[in-house]
């Protein structure tokens, strides 16, 4: 694996183009970080491999602006719907108590994969590490869908690695960014745990 502390729209542009397999990851989903979803979109557009696949864990507030913003760069393929396990999230902006999230699915050219269901279940949140910590089974069940073993994961805004620790134990490669230090660090000493 590969850790860096930086911004992904300035640190992606050091990668190699067409060397990803897929980019899997869980921004921020307020208002102030929509912009991050065209840099998110062109980025993807440069880095996946043809038929790559970007998974992006989404909320549902600003979902049309999201879309719009990915589907400059990418060929929109689908959304899965993710129920949240026994909690709900209160919306209040909207009076909604949501209990799914989308994972918007994009594509570099044409998908030519296997067959996906749209719909996946997490059994329990897992916050232990960060509040907006998203459960391990989430990104193990997309990367064993959207990838095989030996491909390279992106996680271009990674958090505490939560990706980068189901991509090792499945035996991909892992890139990840974030530009928190204190993110690195825990990611980093989880991995190297995963790892023995």
């Amino acid at each position: 694996y590969r850790l860096f502390c930086a911004d992904f729209r300035v640190k992606c542009q050091e990668l190699e183009p067409n060397s990803i397999d897929a980019i899997i990851t869980d921004p921020p989903y307020d208002q102030e970080s929509v912009n991050l979803y065209s840099g998110l979109g062109e980025v993807s557009a440069k880095l996946l491999k043809d038929g790559g696949s970007l998974l992006v864990i989404s909320g549902n507030m600003y979902l049309p602006d999201l879309l719009n913003r990915l589907c400059e760069y990418l060929n929109y393929q689908w959304q899965i719907a993710f129920l949240m396990g026994t909690g709900t999230s209160r919306v209040w902006q909207r009076q909604v108590c949501q209990i799914w999230k989308p994972i918007l699915w994009l594509v570099k050219g044409k998908y030519t994969g296997d067959w996906v269901t749209d719909l996946f279940h997490s059994i329990k949140p897992e916050k232990a590490l960060h509040e907006w910590q998203q459960p391990e089974s989430v990104f193990a069940w997309l990367i064993e869908r959207f990838s095989k073993p030996n491909e390279v994961i992106l996680d271009p805004m990674m958090g505490t690695g939560t990706a980068g620790v189901e991509a090792i134990r499945l035996k991909r490669y892992f890139i990840g960014i974030d530009q928190s230090e204190d993110n690195l660090n825990i990611a980093r000493s989880r991995f190297n745990e995963r790892m023995g």
